[in-house]
């Protein structure tokens, strides 16, 4: 749970213990720049487990989630070995965002989301 309430200490002063030291949060690495035609290649690694991938929440529109949701059970409905992981639509997204992240980094320009989109469609059509 996030938002900075720590309740923990909250019910410690209410009984007039002192609150219990919270250990800092980890360091983080400062963003680097992707830009470099080397560090592409680093972009596309195994997924490891659910334990190794972190939480994104994405609003999209009704039609885009319907959409995902059928290609990911249409995914998985073709699998030939159904001993591997499940296909899902969260499954469809990060192969998405990874080939996204290597093609077009460096090249995706635009102020808004419809502009980013529009040069994102016209990038894509090169590819066919």
């Amino acid at each position: 749970m996030s938002g900075g309430v720590d309740l923990g200490g909250l019910i410690q002063k209410e009984q007039g213990a002192p609150p219990a030291k919270r250990s800092p949060a980890p360091k983080r690495e400062p963003a680097k720049s992707s830009s470099s035609k080397a560090k592409k290649s680093q972009t596309l690694k195994p997924v490891g487990t659910y334990e190794d991938l972190y939480p994104k929440m994405v609003r999209m529109p009704k039609a885009s989630s319907k959409a995902l949701d059928a290609m990911a059970s249409d995914l998985q409905d073709a699998k030939i070995d159904t001993r591997t992981s499940r296909i899902t639509a969260n499954t469809v997204c990060r192969v998405a965002i990874d080939l996204f992240l290597e093609v077009m980094d460096g090249q995706l320009e635009g102020q808004t989301e419809d502009e980013l989109k529009a040069n994102a469609l016209e990038l894509a059509k090169q590819w066919q």
